[in-house]
């Protein structure tokens, strides 16, 4: 899905899978600075990921093991693509997808992100969802020793 906006060059070092993927990328300035606020927080987040394949859909960020895909949209106030007829339907496409293939998805707007808001409901969600797993893995370990 191809952006519109200011882009800006940015150095981003995330980890994935225990190794650092030092990568180029051009981000939205909401996207660099939710980036900075991941790191600072030490959340491991992909950027750019193709959750979709063969379709060439792209999520701004996910987190694999909380199966969240996180999108910073721009363009609320200037009637922007992700508010156009095209645009806004091929979101919906795009979300639902991501939806029927287990992901959860987070939408933020730069202001969101300037805030706070965005980092800290993240942060909330992955805490909640390893909780929730850690808690679904011990139900499984005690009704295999039960049988």
């Amino acid at each position: 899905m191809k952006k519109t906006g200011k882009r800006i060059k940015n150095k981003l070092a995330l980890a994935h899978n225990n190794e650092v993927l030092s990568k180029i990328e051009y981000l939205s300035p909401g996207e660099a600075e939710f980036a900075l606020h991941c790191r600072a927080h030490k959340i491991e987040l992909i950027p750019e990921y193709k959750f979709a394949p063969p379709r060439r859909w792209r999520a701004d960020f996910a987190h694999l093991g909380a199966m969240l895909l996180v999108e910073i949209e721009g363009g609320a106030w200037s009637n922007g693509r992700h508010n156009r007829g095209t645009g806004f339907i091929a979101d919906m496409e795009k979300y639902n997808t991501a939806v029927m293939m287990g992901y959860s998805v987070l939408r933020y707007t730069p202001e969101m992100v300037k805030s706070g808001a965005a980092i800290a409901q993240v942060i909330e969600f992955i805490k909640r969802k390893n909780i929730k797993n850690k808690c679904e893995k011990a139900l499984h370990c005690d009704r295999m020793s039960v049988e």
